[in-house]
């Protein structure tokens, strides 16, 4: 659940309001009903994979139930393809093997929170050393898995795609760019 702002902080108002997350609702007792079985259930089943449980946190189980209305067998099919996908680029210990080489091989950083502890983070491709699509696609993810278990943090996220001196001739493929997008986009929509 989103962490609304301190007593000490003005709450935000004006034009930029629309950007303040709104807390979720309290689970109604049929949501709460569906949410533990859904939990139970795909812990039981996944509990001998270690990337599946670095992943399977409750923010994963809400973000996937509230993303597909409380309909179990939708977020359920949807959660089980995220699963299969994800042991294609995910290691247990969330590092990603080109930075480890070289840190400078990607720039999609988490550089902090904002004052509704959603995290921040920041990207720029033409920082960037290695631009191949699949390397950066595993680099993005792996950044996205940290944020995802991290414990307590806001639904929502902040990130800032600097295109500073991206073009024809710069040194990150479009494609590479357009998968960035399309994880993003799938990872933040809950399946």
């Amino acid at each position: 659940m989103a962490a609304s702002p301190t007593s000490a902080e003005a709450p935000i108002t004006g034009k930029w309001a629309h950007l303040a997350p709104n807390p979720r609702p309290a689970l109604t007792d049929a949501q709460r009903k569906i949410y533990t079985e859904f939990v139970d259930e795909l812990s039981a089943k996944h509990k001998d994979d270690p990337t599946a449980q670095t992943f399977l946190t409750p923010n994963t189980f809400s973000r996937y139930l509230w993303g597909h209305s409380f309909k179990p067998e939708k977020a359920r099919e949807n959660l089980e393809a995220t699963l299969a996908w994800r042991k294609s680029y995910i290691t247990p210990s969330l590092h990603c093997v080109a930075c480890e080489k070289d840190p400078r091989n990607h720039n999609f950083v988490r550089v902090g929170v904002d004052r509704f502890r959603r995290p921040i983070v920041y990207f720029c491709p033409t920082r960037c050393l290695d631009s191949d699509p699949a390397s950066t696609q595993s680099h993005t993810v792996s950044e996205m898995e940290v944020c995802f278990a991290a414990q307590g943090l806001a639904d929502n996220w902040v990130f800032i795609m600097d295109m500073r001196g991206f073009g024809v001739f710069g040194g990150y493929s479009k494609a590479a760019i357009k998968e960035i997008i399309s994880v993003s986009t799938l990872a933040c929509e809950g399946g």
